[in-house]
């Protein structure tokens, strides 16, 4: 996600990955096993320049907001009740 590269997730419909990617709408998401589905979602990721570019952008924001170290650490603290507020970076 934070390669700004577009995603495409094949992942069943039911998973974790699958529900996230939809959610935030940063990955093109195929949750069949008809392969073609799959190549139909490859043909429309490669031909498509601003959907490329909108997963990216959106990859990328999500990765900011949900994966940066910074907010992993405050999330941890935050479940062991440990005050991190003050740590300089």
């Amino acid at each position: 996600m934070s390669a700004r590269r577009p995603i495409l997730v094949h992942a069943p419909h039911d998973s974790f990955l699958a529900w996230y990617f939809r959610e935030h709408e940063c990955g093109l998401v195929v949750d069949d096993k008809d392969p073609a589905k799959l190549a139909q979602a490859i043909q429309t990721l490669v031909e498509d320049p601003l959907l490329q570019q909108r997963l990216a952008v959106r990859a990328w924001q999500r990765a900011e907001a949900d994966f940066r170290k910074e907010v992993a650490q405050l999330q941890f603290a935050s479940l062991m009740a440990l005050d991190l507020s003050d740590r300089s970076q």
